[in-house]
């Protein structure tokens, strides 16, 4: 079986030309996968009864050139709160499996990164869908592709999804001073794809960093992050806490929304009870932060607290123990050795 590579782009998925389109469909309503059926309904290419697909099922589409992709393939998937890592796993398998049935020649595919409703480890998803196309290739060695790129519209996020496929996160933490009074960031950025222009960013045989090797038999462990959101924690987050949790061999998730309700809140939930420790940044004192603490706290499970040095703590937390950090090497340095303690 020849080697894949797998690379990152910055873009529309729909805009990218590929030999197949590669989208999960989860109703009506989802996110690139019923905008595509829409477009593809309007110009007469499918009718919509014919990709309302159960989870599990597919269904290939030639575009007839209506799409700068060959064909689209639609994956029928759970719900988003439902789509987790083992879930990604299936769905790149399912797509080998549905290309090779269909005798479709496909050497390029272009996808995203589906995301859970608790902003899933990136890493660890990446993990799940490179080994679901990998396990699908050696099922069906008839399928002959050679390169899978994941399309992401949102810069920051593609920049971090680049630096994972490459495997160099530990290496973008720098001095940069995080206090209230100088908010500096070290934005690392990817340059918009033209069609004309060279790919930039990751593209690689290899495998995300995933961080240390876990026991046999023993499930990775997950943290939970409670934290604000806001574009000048991102670096906290991607430069800081992810890699320091992920070299001690944790699973990293956090909600990527503030606001809690239905399926989103049982998710949040669920995540806290079942996580090894909660990591919660106290600094801004968001409410959202404090609800996920009481919610770990009612559930016994640890809570590891961080926040920008100079930060003033509530009464409720005021007398746990919190690491203060001035900047983001100094963050990362120090959660590692916490961190490690809590894991053992």
């Amino acid at each position: 079986m020849a080697k894949l590579t797998y690379s990152v782009r910055e873009g529309d998925v729909t805009q990218v030309p590929s030999d197949v389109l590669l989208l999960r469909y989860a109703g009506y309503h989802s996110v690139p996968g019923g905008l595509v059926a829409s477009a593809l309904e309007t110009a007469g290419v499918i009718k919509w009864e014919d990709i309302c697909l159960e989870s599990g099922r597919s269904r290939l589409v030639p575009t007839n050139g209506k799409l700068p992709q060959k064909h689209v393939l639609f994956i029928g998937t759970p719900p988003l709160h439902e789509f987790g890592y083992a879930e990604m796993h299936q769905f790149a398998y399912r797509c080998v499996e549905a290309l090779a049935k269909a005798n479709v020649p496909a050497t390029k595919i272009t996808t995203m990164l589906p995301r859970g409703s608790t902003g899933l480890d990136h890493g660890e998803s990446l993990q799940n869908l490179i080994n679901g196309f990998e396990a699908g290739c050696r099922d069906w060695p008839q399928v002959r592709i050679k390169q899978v790129e994941f399309v992401e519209r949102n810069s920051r996020r593609a920049a971090f999804l680049t630096s994972l496929l490459a495997g160099d996160e530990d290496t973008r933490a720098d001095d940069t001073i995080v206090s209230d009074e100088s908010k500096e960031e070290t934005i690392v950025s990817l340059t918009p794809q033209s069609e004309a222009s060279p790919q930039t960013g990751a593209s690689r045989t290899a495998r995300p960093r995933a961080g240390q090797p876990q026991q046999a038999g023993r499930r990775k462990e997950h943290v939970f992050v409670a934290m604000p959101y806001s574009e000048q924690f991102e670096d906290i987050y991607e430069l800081g806490i992810y890699p320091a949790l992920r070299e001690c061999g944790f699973i990293c998730e956090r909600l990527d929304r503030s606001d809690f309700t239905g399926d989103i809140l049982e998710r949040m939930k669920e995540r806290i009870r079942t996580a090894r420790f909660v990591l919660a940044d106290l600094s801004e004192a968001r409410p959202n932060v404090y609800l996920e603490v009481g919610y770990a706290w009612g559930q016994g499970v640890p809570v590891l607290f961080i926040a920008r040095d100079g930060e003033k703590l509530h009464f409720d937390v005021a007398h746990h123990r919190c690491l203060f950090y001035t900047s983001i090497r100094q963050l990362k340095r120090e959660l590692e050795q916490a961190a490690r303690g809590l894991g053992s």
